[in-house]
């Protein structure tokens, strides 16, 4: 099994009003976090999805512009899986939004655990299906298409069309950052917490 990894970091940020990925949370932007948590956990060839390559250059990580811009996460794991399978000798992609900043790399190392060679997807779960971080076996691309196709632009209607294996994770680990209150709660979160 070969895993690369992708951050989604498009998308238009209307509720925050800025670009999310380059937030800083703890002393760091937000996707850098999210990358380097998939990075210690054995994930190659870390890119970011989406947004602008200029803007997020910053990051220095490799940005591959979404092939279906404006039209959701679903464009951005077909995006992922298409580059990696196409530039590389992957077998998996671990895919997480870039707004997760409580992702730890023992996360990763969990999901990663559940995966087999048969497995479509294996998909964090607090008590619900958490689609913005799951680990996507490269031959699922077709068959995202046939729905993308249809009009299907949501991750979770996406799944159901796969033997989905799910791993428990923290609610704490998947907190996303969409508005500018998400981010005071977070800051306060660390403050408390010393980290």
């Amino acid at each position: 099994m070969h895993v690369a990894g992708a951050v989604l970091a498009g998308g238009q940020s209307r509720r925050m009003g800025r670009t999310k990925a380059l937030i800083d949370v703890g002393g760091q932007p937000m996707a850098t976090h999210v990358a380097n948590a998939l990075s210690v956990a054995g994930c190659h060839d870390v890119v970011l999805v989406g947004g602008n390559p200029t803007e997020l250059g910053v990051l220095e990580l490799v940005v591959i512009a979404d092939q279906y811009p404006g039209e959701g996460p679903v464009g951005g794991v077909l995006t992922a899986l298409r580059h990696h399978g196409q530039h590389g000798a992957a077998t998996h992609v671990v895919i997480a939004a870039c707004d997760l900043p409580g992702l730890s790399a023992s996360a990763v190392e969990r999901m990663l655990g559940a995966v087999t060679a048969a497995t479509d997807v294996v998909v964090a779960m607090t008590g619900r299906l958490e689609p913005a971080f799951a680990v996507w076996n490269v031959q699922t691309i077709a068959p995202i298409e046939a729905a993308f196709k249809t009009g299907i632009r949501a991750l979770h209607e996406i799944l159901a069309s796969f033997d989905v294996v799910t791993v428990a994770i923290d609610a704490s680990e998947m907190r996303n950052i969409n508005r500018p209150e998400d981010l005071l709660r977070a800051s306060l979160r660390d403050g408390e917490g010393g980290q």
